[in-house]
Parts: C-alpha cells; sequence; structure tokens
C-alpha cells in the first residue's frame, strides 16, 4: 500500500486550480512514477 497524505494550506474549494495546484500536480506525478516502477518489477507487460 502506497499512501501519502499531505496537508493543502494554501488551497480552498477546488485545489487544483489554487495555490497548492503545482505541488499537487507534482506529488500526483511522483506517485505514479512509482507505481510504473513496482509493476515493471512484479514482470507485468507493457502495453505500447
Amino acid at each position: 500500500t502506497d499512501v501519502t497524505e499531505t496537508l493543502l494550506e494554501q488551497s480552498y474549494h477546488v485545489a487544483t486550480l489554487d495555490h497548492d495546484a503545482e505541488q499537487i500536480f507534482a506529488d500526483s506525478f511522483a506517485f505514479v512514477g512509482r507505481l510504473a516502477e513496482s509493476v515493471g518489477r512484479e514482470g507485468a507487460a507493457s502495453g505500447g
């Protein structure tokens, strides 16, 4: 299980459009990267 909780102190109703948007997108990109690496290590085929 890969879970990260982040407090977004500068965001309000729509966090992806507020002051913390850059952090949200960067953290999301890193999360997907970690998942993609773990799938590759388990031997799952990747499409292309």
